[in-house]
């Protein structure tokens, strides 16, 4: 028996991979501190505060205005990639996944494994 969950959000399969190389790499590139300036997808939204710690645009023109942002106030941008690699590294790690299918599954961590 299989269980399949399926995001609201997305329509396809495709969709779906899409969106998890998309949280994937942005949750790798918060956790090595780089400053994100993507375009917007929902799915994003679960795993990080936009505007906060990743930038997101829609339009051309936000792009822009976020590009300019960053070159004007660069510490600020210092702060957002702060806080990005802070989520990532507390709630995004291999370890943070591998406890939630262990829980899921019903089975624990040795405390070897735990560090």
């Amino acid at each position: 028996m299989s269980v399949v969950t399926l995001t609201p959000d997305f329509q396809s399969l495709r969709e779906q991979t899409e969106a998890g190389i998309l949280t994937g790499i942005a949750k790798k590139i918060a956790g090595a501190g780089g400053l994100q300036i993507m375009e917007f997808r929902t799915i994003i939204s679960y795993c990080f505060d936009l505007g906060t710690e990743i930038l997101t645009f829609e339009t051309y023109e936000e792009l822009l205005a976020n590009l300019d942002k960053a070159k004007r106030f660069p510490h600020e941008m210092v702060r957002i990639r702060r806080l990005a690699a802070e989520k990532a590294l507390a709630k995004h790690t291999y370890q943070h996944r591998l406890s939630y299918i262990l829980k899921y599954l019903g089975l624990t961590a040795s405390s070897e494994w735990r560090g």
